[in-house]
């Protein structure tokens, strides 16, 4: 019996460690090489905890078990340890509070239009989440706005609340050039906008990513409004990720087949998308902060690319496991919204807010501005 409880550990640590080491390895290959690493790589904060599992059952049992896995998370650090962060807020000079930007950026998802959760009062709940926190930029994806109905009046009525006169919205026009009913991605300020406009598009036009220039207190900034291509799940495959457990097999074979398709036919797409946003940076003179819905999980390829030059506000001044993704059936929480900046904007606070009120989660950040602050 000792025998195959051994058999058993070791074969379940060599699995555990190999597929630490693949996730990985995806984040150094792009997703058009290796298809199944960007699978892979969904899982990785997941797969870290199950080799830390494995660490610790060897070193009650036979530590030469846990070599494996200590190999595995050395292959991927500093990865490892940036998935909990254990930060508090800096605090700030009384002189320099001119110099600090506070921004929330939040995936609203159409303010419940298609009822993710059966609560008619949540555009409210979003709007009084968004007032509470006063920022002076607001990133909003999946806005919504219908002239029609005077509760879902939302291009007058939110900016109004939160007071922010300056607005930048990209919404997807369709086949009407002055709809009633529309969608997209708004930068809300309480500064004036020097300079707008749309990055990057995909589809009939749908702006994925729009910018502008922010004359803040501090100097201009540039802002950036990021909502990267989605999975484009359709109803059938979400009912599948809730109800897998109880499909027969051969059936969810082949559902799995074409989801994981589209994850990887997703983070191709991405991938342009990304080196387009890279290419527009490159001609800013202003600090820059990116923000919003990625859909990249932080050690992906694509993450991987966008951070290696911007700074992660999670990792300098976030808590827990920032998860904003709240999940779907066998799809685990996974952080997916990001506040990103250049290295002359310093984070002095970021927090994940629990709250669902959307399928993502909000997330705040407050920066100074280094530049006009000595």
């Amino acid at each position: 019996m000792r025998i195959v409880y051994k058999v058993l550990v070791a074969l379940l640590t060599t699995l555990s460690a190999l597929l630490l080491i693949a996730a990985s390895f995806s984040s150094m290959v792009g997703p058009s090489k290796y298809p199944i690493l960007t699978v892979l790589c969904l899982g990785y904060e997941y797969l870290v905890f199950l080799n830390i599992g494995m660490i610790v059952l060897a070193a009650f049992k036979n530590k030469i078990f846990a070599i494996l896995p200590l190999v595995a998370l050395g292959f991927g650090f500093p990865k490892p340890v940036q998935i909990v962060q254990f930060n508090t807020p800096a605090i700030i000079e009384e002189s320099k509070e001119e110099n600090v930007i506070s921004l929330t950026s939040y995936n609203v998802h159409l303010f419940n239009k298609t009822l993710f959760v059966s609560d008619f009062n949540l555009r409210d709940s979003i709007e009084a989440f968004l007032i509470r926190q006063n920022s002076d930029l607001y990133v909003i994806q999946e806005f919504y706005h219908n002239d029609k109905k005077p509760s879902a009046n939302n291009f007058e009525r939110i900016p109004q609340k939160l007071n922010t006169p300056y607005i930048y919205f990209e919404h997807d026009k369709g086949r009407d050039e002055t709809p009633s009913l529309f969608f997209g991605s708004v930068i809300l300020s309480k500064y004036p906008i020097k300079e707008s406009g749309v990055v990057v598009t995909y589809k009939g036009g749908k702006a994925q990513a729009i910018y502008a220039d922010i004359d803040h207190p501090s100097g201009t900034i540039r802002i950036y409004n990021i909502h990267l291509q989605s999975l484009g799940f359709d109803d059938s495959e979400y009912d599948f990720l809730r109800r897998a457990h109880k499909i027969e097999i051969e059936r969810a074979f082949e559902a799995s087949q074409g989801i994981v398709d589209k994850i990887v036919s997703a983070a191709q797409v991405r991938t342009s998308q990304i080196i387009a946003i890279e290419d527009h940076m490159r001609g800013c003179e202003h600090p820059i902060i990116l923000a919003g819905d990625f859909n990249e999980t932080p050690f992906s390829f694509n993450m991987t690319a966008v951070r290696k030059y911007m700074q992660d506000g999670f990792i300098h001044k976030g808590k827990g496991l920032g998860n904003t993704f709240e999940g779907i059936g066998f799809v685990p929480p996974l952080r997916i919204d990001y506040i990103l900046s250049s290295q002359s904007l310093k984070f002095l606070d970021f927090k994940t807010h629990p709250i669902d009120f959307s399928d993502h989660r909000p997330v705040t950040a407050k920066l100074l501005n280094t530049e006009r602050s000595i």
